[in-house]
């Protein structure tokens, strides 16, 4: 398994920004946030996938070491699965980066808790953490309180 450090910190900034609540006008137009998206969603799909050993060792390595670096890179990975659930919530009246973001969240709680000896893939257990994050944020907006 090789990755590059230049690679692992411009992906991570690009995955930490759509993670983040940013002002709504740092985007000028919705054709800057369009391409925003469409960048990212470009960046994510990019992203070398993980083999369950991978993960295993890297989850291993968050746990016992406290290794940042592997948290970051199974979160990585996992971004795709974002994506894909996202957009089974498109339909409900929220924008896709907004359900990314949300979605990201629910990542990263799903990457603090994974652990290797339960003999899951972390997709597994993230994919509920993802979508309980999307439902919390769907529900506290004032757009879609009844979802």
């Amino acid at each position: 398994m090789q990755f590059h450090q230049t690679e692992r910190v411009s992906h991570w900034r690009a995955a930490r920004l759509l993670t983040m609540r940013l002002p709504p006008d740092l985007a000028e137009s919705a054709i800057e946030r369009e391409t925003q998206l469409a960048g990212y969603l470009h960046m994510v799909g990019e992203l070398e996938q993980l083999s369950a050993s991978d993960e295993r060792e890297l989850g291993w390595k968050a746990i016992n070491d406290d290794c940042p670096q592997s948290r970051e890179r199974m979160y990585l990975a996992n971004l795709n699965l974002v994506v894909a659930i996202a957009n089974k919530f498109v339909d409900r009246g929220v924008a896709l980066a907004a359900l990314i973001r949300d979605g990201n969240i629910g990542l990263l709680d799903a990457v603090a808790e994974f652990d290797p000896a339960l003999g899951l893939r972390l997709s597994t257990r993230a994919s509920w953490w993802i979508k309980a994050s999307i439902r919390e944020a769907m529900a506290n907006s004032p757009c879609c309180a009844t979802a």
